[in-house]
């Protein structure tokens, strides 16, 4: 583990981004946190904490790794798994009341078979596919398969329903198609008396640029970590509450002509002063970072030079002051009157800011504060 860099997360900030979710929100619907993948990369037990004190009582994880890990400190939670639970999985599952998604009749007659020789129930979502071409169970089958689920799986509960909304922050038209055919669906089987307790679609994008996506439960991800959805919605209290830290190893001065790391073809064309820093692609700082990224330090912007390494990247700190081994550097996070964020490095990198999350929380303690 690399203990010259760090990630820190700001804990008030997610109680306020939650509380700007719940803004968005009618008082009967309820936030199921998606905190899968350990929560984004900030850590699934400390995120799970903050969100149970803002009031939320419904998870969703990746796996049963993730449910059961949840399920020993919170009694009193739905825990839904996202993804294909395996066979042997299920009736410990069952036993610990975790939720699972159901997406296929195949699965759902395989799981009932295991559960009856074990004469156990466990709840289920049926996961809908409502034109993403994703998981789930296809809306023109999805009548038929419910009912047949309801009336003859008697191993499974029917607890939930919900589909994923894949274009809702750049394509109005097929996400209102998305919404409606869900609705659809809900709505006939409610008319042939199946009833669940949860319906939801909306993910971030969902709930905060379509208000008719809300229905009784929302399913938000990034935007408790202050990623802001792209739309035309108003709300601008959503901040982010990442921050990547490390310290300086080394300062040198080089000479004009010099070459800076691994395969560089450039010369300088000036003297610098350049500052090692232990951070490279390894730590989530993305080859296409080099030369073309500012970090922070002494308040001041110092470039990325050179290739980054595997765990090493080098920075011009030629017109900073003072610049000593030791000296703290954000990549990501405020220092002085400037910040850098994951949004702008997922820009930079056209990526997405959940990828930027997950690669950079590899292999790196995490500090919580107030």
């Amino acid at each position: 583990m690399n203990n010259n860099s760090w990630l820190e997360v700001d804990r008030k900030i997610i109680f306020s981004n939650i509380h700007t979710i719940n803004k968005k929100l009618g008082p009967k619907t309820k936030i199921l946190a998606a905190i899968k993948s350990n929560a984004f990369g900030h850590g699934l037990l400390e995120i799970a904490e903050i969100c149970y004190l803002s009031g939320i009582r419904h998870f969703g994880v990746k796996d049963s790794e993730e449910a059961l890990i949840l399920r020993k400190r919170y009694k009193d939670c739905l825990i839904l798994i996202f993804y294909k639970t395996n066979l042997w999985e299920v009736y410990d599952l069952a036993k610990n009341d975790i939720s699972i998604s159901i997406y296929s009749l195949a699965d759902a007659k395989s799981i009932n078979e295991k559960l009856k020789m074990n004469n156990i129930k466990i709840n289920v979502h049926i996961a809908i596919d409502t034109g993403m071409n994703w998981l789930g169970i296809g809306s023109e089958a999805a009548l038929s398969t419910i009912k047949y689920i309801n009336d003859n799986l008697t191993n499974l509960v029917i607890e939930g329903i919900y589909s994923n909304l894949g274009q809702a922050e750049n394509n109005i038209k097929f996400t209102k198609i998305q919404i409606d055919t869900f609705k659809h669906i809900i709505s006939t089987l409610e008319a042939n008396y199946i009833h669940m307790r949860y319906k939801h679609i909306a993910n971030s994008a969902g709930l905060f640029n379509f208000q008719e996506s809300h229905l009784n439960m929302v399913d938000p991800g990034m935007s408790i970590f202050g990623i802001k959805p792209k739309g035309n919605y108003s709300d601008k209290g959503l901040k982010e509450s990442l921050s990547l830290k490390t310290r300086v190893m080394q300062v040198k001065r080089i000479c004009q002509g010099s070459f800076v790391g691994y395969g560089s073809k450039n010369k300088l064309k000036e003297n610098k002063v350049i500052a090692i820093i232990p951070l490279g692609y390894y730590d989530g700082l993305n080859l296409a970072l080099s030369n073309n990224y500012k970090v922070l330090i002494h308040g001041e912007e110092a470039r990325i030079i050179g290739r980054i390494a595997m765990n090493i990247s080098v920075i011009d700190v030629t017109r900073i002051e003072n610049v000593r081994t030791g000296n703290i550097v954000t990549i990501i996070g405020r220092q002085g009157t400037r910040k850098k964020t994951v949004t702008e490095m997922s820009k930079i990198l056209k990526t997405i800011p959940q990828e930027v999350f997950c690669n950079l929380s590899n292999n790196k303690v995490i500090k919580y504060f107030d």
